[in-house]
């Protein structure tokens, strides 16, 4: 199993609003699907540099995200990227010099000038997104459903699992892998390139579907994307050290409000209030009738090191 490298970017700036009218898929089998309405998401500016964690299963976000939804659809763009690559068509605001066309303009001529280049919005329809996301469902059938820990483990079913792995055969990813490339590692001999996003998606699928037996996953607290489990007894929370803090800060922020909560044991609870009890009778209180001894104190009072008139002893 080669390594994969992978440099993508993000979209913080997208806006997802839903379409105006339905759309209807066709597949490749030909049978046309009921219409539906899907999203139109629209950003400006080059985006942000994304680099994977090394247990990242981002392609079942995208095999579980409802395409009909804009908040799911926009978190997506933000947080991962586009699919398609057509958000990286956009073209971000600049300043563009044009110069006159005397030449010789330093000795007399018009000096050039700076015009605003109007930014062009990347557009994507999440239409264009059905096709991979419906190759990567196949694919997560080589999953159970989480259970109650929230832990997705991998199917026992050998047809289930055969199944799961014929998803390369779909259209979308065969044209997905056609983009991945070869190249030199620098901590091995050859690795496996892209910077296209589906071709990481289905590449990442089909080595999670490579091992023997495919590794457990789960979604992560802060981010809500589901990443592989390396080492099931240590039950991680995090997708990565980022969310990890994230959720630390968070915790701290809400203590220091005075509105954290915390979970009581009843028999822990109670142990700890009887010993409190024990050694709260077990003090001797001064009756309310008495009056308090006054505190001993030395036949001289203590004076700060050169208050008095001593002085200091020849040596």
């Amino acid at each position: 199993m080669r390594k994969l490298i992978f440099a993508g970017r993000c979209w913080p700036a997208a806006v997802a609003q839903p379409e105006p009218g339905p759309q209807a898929i066709v597949p490749a089998d030909g049978t046309p699907l009921p219409p539906r309405n899907f999203v139109k998401i629209v950003t400006t500016g080059d985006g942000r540099a994304w680099t994977p964690e090394p247990t990242d299963a981002s392609w079942r976000d995208l095999a579980d995200l409802d395409l009909t939804n804009p908040e799911a659809c926009q978190a997506f763009a933000r947080r991962i990227g586009d699919p398609s690559g057509k958000l990286s068509g956009g073209r971000p605001a600049g300043y563009v010099q044009e110069l006159h066309r005397y030449v010789g303009w330093r000795s007399g001529g018009a000096p050039p000038r700076t015009q605003l280049h109007p930014a062009v919005p990347g557009t994507v329809v999440t239409s264009q997104w059905w096709g991979l996301a419906t190759a990567l469902q196949q694919a997560a059938q080589a999953w159970a459903a989480p259970g109650a820990d929230g832990v997705s483990h991998p199917t026992k079913d050998k047809a289930r699992l055969a199944e799961a792995r014929d998803f390369l055969d779909q259209p979308a990813a065969r044209a997905a892998l056609d983009e991945l490339r070869a190249t030199r590692d620098p901590g091995g001999l050859i690795a496996d390139t892209t910077t296209r996003l589906d071709t990481f998606l289905v590449a990442r699928a089909a080595i999670a579907l490579e091992r023997a037996p495919p590794p457990p996953m789960t979604r992560c607290l802060v981010c809500n994307s589901w990443f592989e489990i390396r080492r099931p007894k240590r039950a991680p929370r995090f997708c990565s050290a980022s969310c990890r803090s994230i959720h630390h800060q968070q915790q701290k922020e809400t203590l220091s409000h005075g509105i954290g909560t915390q979970e009581h044991h009843a028999q822990r609870d109670d142990a700890l209030a009887s010993r409190v009890e024990r050694a709260r009778s077990g003090r001797q209180h001064a009756p309310a009738h008495k009056k308090l001894r006054p505190a001993k104190r030395g036949a001289r009072a203590r004076q700060p090191h050169g208050a008095g008139d001593r002085r200091p002893r020849r040596r």
